[in-house]
């Protein structure tokens, strides 16, 4: 079902609110930025998933972090330019030749200056703290399933396009 709100005034568009008028409807399905509808169930329990993943990247993050300090207190590099090409040639970091000096001699950590995420598996094998590797490969198995549940969800949601329920002019 439709609401329609048109303002009386010429300077403001109308706008409109779509929502489920059955019931029984409401129940099974939910409406996806007024687009289209899917199975309630499934899109909650991909919500839910989503929630997790989003934690448990959180939580990914803060521990590379701790690890690429790790890294470079056990393996220290003979200098910032050194231990810049070691992160770029992990993919950790994007920071040009000349920032990622600059930043460093101004107290910036190595870790402020990557995205552990992009290459989380590198810093699991190449810390020195075993607790610390373990505790990421577990989080990275985790949220690795749940990015599996998710896509499964995907396909269990049955989306319906609106735009296929009406009729053609």
């Amino acid at each position: 079902m439709a609401d329609i709100d048109s303002p009386d005034n010429p300077w403001s568009r109308p706008s409109r609110e779509l929502r489920i008028a059955c019931d029984e409807c409401a129940k099974k399905w939910v409406l996806y930025f007024e687009s289209e509808l899917r199975d309630r169930a499934a899109s909650e329990a991909s919500s839910e998933a989503w929630s997790k993943i989003y934690a448990i990247d959180k939580e990914l993050e803060a521990l590379g972090r701790q690890a690429v300090d790790e890294i470079f207190e056990t393996k220290p590099q003979p200098s910032f330019k050194a231990e810049r090409q070691v992160l770029v040639s992990a993919r950790l970091t994007s920071a040009g030749p000349i920032v990622y000096p600059r930043e460093r001699n101004a107290g910036r950590s190595a870790s402020s200056m990557c995205e552990p995420l992009k290459n989380i598996a590198w810093i699991r094998d190449n810390v020195a703290n075993a607790a610390l590797a373990d505790r990421i490969g577990v989080l990275a198995s985790e949220k690795s399933k749940l990015e599996a549940e998710r896509e499964q969800l995907a396909k269990q949601m049955n989306p319906i396009q609106l735009s296929s329920l009406v009729a053609p002019k």
